[in-house]
Order: structure tokens, then sequence, then C-alpha cells
């Protein structure tokens, strides 16, 4: 099978203007940011989505050059300044370690913060998704902005007062499957709005983010809050049918962002 471009133009990585490199045994990714600091709750929701797609498509993508074979992301933590979700973001993956099921990867997003993503081996079981060329070279940074809006996840607000994720190829990973950087817009978005009502007009200074992916889905999927301290809360994301839930978010807040 020959390499082809990935992702394809209108995905949602496109929309994101998503770059990425090979540095030696190292991938590095760049998007750019709105020049100026999150100004509200959905607005900082997707930023740190951005940031959380990033790191997880530069992490799978330093895993595959490393010739690891079919995997998937498991989980992943990412501690994130706020305020530095702005401008130009720059990130860099390596392994860390490596067994027969399970691969570790941290992630450096430089000022932004860092992560640690963990992914399970497939072998020879799983799907082998679509290959993907790398340019050698450190990635070019875009001259335009990273376009953030619900609608660039995949987010639709429903009847409920929630948000729905709806299927479709411009949220789809490179088997078909939900992308698990618009999962992660889902769990972000519905946490930090459901703050929202106790301190409407304070931001957090940083965001701690820890995402479980419990099962593969085509979608459309929903968040269900689930349980909620003064400093962090979970998210719960299930299909509208029912059945197992698909992610578990946890997301933490800490300090203010300075005005």
């Amino acid at each position: 099978m020959s390499e082809v471009p990935y992702p394809p133009p209108g995905h949602v990585l496109a929309r994101l203007g998503l770059q990425v490199g090979r540095l030696g045994d190292r991938s590095a990714g760049a998007l750019r940011l709105p020049d100026r600091g999150p100004a509200s709750p959905l607005d900082l929701a997707l930023r740190a989505a951005a940031a959380v797609s990033a790191l997880d498509v530069v992490a799978m993508r330093c895993l595959a050059q490393s010739g690891a074979g079919p995997a998937v992301t498991a989980d992943l933590g990412a501690s994130l300044v706020a305020g530095a979700l702005q401008g130009p973001l720059l990130l860099q993956a390596r392994v860390v370690r490596r067994g027969r099921s399970l691969a570790v990867l941290a992630v450096d997003l430089g000022e932004v913060g860092a992560a640690e993503v963990s992914a399970a081996l497939l072998g020879d079981h799983g799907p082998r998704p679509l290959p993907v060329a790398d340019p050698v070279g450190p990635p070019v940074l875009p001259d335009a902005p990273a376009e953030l809006s619900p609608a660039t996840f995949g987010l639709r607000a429903n009847a409920a007062g929630g948000w729905l994720l709806e299927p479709g190829p411009a949220v789809a990973n490179r088997v078909g499957k939900l992308h698990g950087g618009v999962q992660a817009a889902l769990a972000l978005v519905t946490g930090v709005e459901r703050r929202r009502p106790q301190e409407p007009s304070v931001l957090p200074g940083a965001l701690d983010v820890e995402l479980a992916y419990l099962r593969a889905t085509d979608g459309p999927l929903l968040a269900r809050p689930g349980s909620q301290d003064p400093g962090a809360l979970s998210v719960l994301l299930e299909e509208p049918a029912g059945g197992p839930p698909v992610a578990w978010a946890g997301i933490g807040f800490a300090g203010r962002l300075a005005a």
C-alpha cells in the first residue's frame, strides 16, 4: 500500500493546521493557536482540545515511526497552562518504553505543558491503518491560526443543553473510527462549561486532563458529567443508544488565569 497524505482536506486535523515532522527518533508537531489568550470557558476548552488532539497524533506518529505496528491510544494525561494556549504550539514526542503489548510516550509541549500517552500494541490482531509519510526535519509552523469552533470537532449543541459528537469522515481516525481528539473535545467542552456557572468570570490557570479510551466506536457520542468537587470533575462519553462507556475523562482545575 502506498503512503498517502494525512489528514485529508476538511479533516479536523487539517482544520487545526497540524503539521508533523521527524527529528531522529522523535516526532515533532506544530500548529498555531489564536494570538491572544483564552477569552471564555468555551474558548479555553477548544484550545485545550486542540492541544490534546495534537499531542495524541504526534505521539502515535512517533510510535508508528518506531516500527511498533498497529496501535491505539489507551489513555493519556496532560498538564496544560491555560495562559500559554496562544500563538505557536510546538510539540515533541519520544518513546519512553515499549513492551509486547503496551508502549509509553512522553510529549513535551514547551511552555504549554507536558503529557504522557499510553498506547496498546495490537500486533497482527489490529486493523491496518493507512500509512503516513512524515517529512524528515522540523514541521513548518502554519501562518494561519487553527479553526477553533465546536463544529471543527464535530460538536453540535443538543436539545438537552449538552453536546453531541456527530460521526463523519472529518472526525474519523485512520481506520474509520471516531478520532480520539474529537472525543477529548467533547469531554473538555462539557467539563469546562459545566464548571462555568460556579465562577462565570474566572478561568482556571491550569488544566490537568486524563483520558481513558475504553472502546472504539463509529459514533455518535454524548457526554454525561459525573462526579464533581471544587477542583475537578469527571465526564463519561457514551453512545445515545446505550451500552458500555466509550471513554472516561477527568479534568482538574487549578489557579486563576490572569486578566
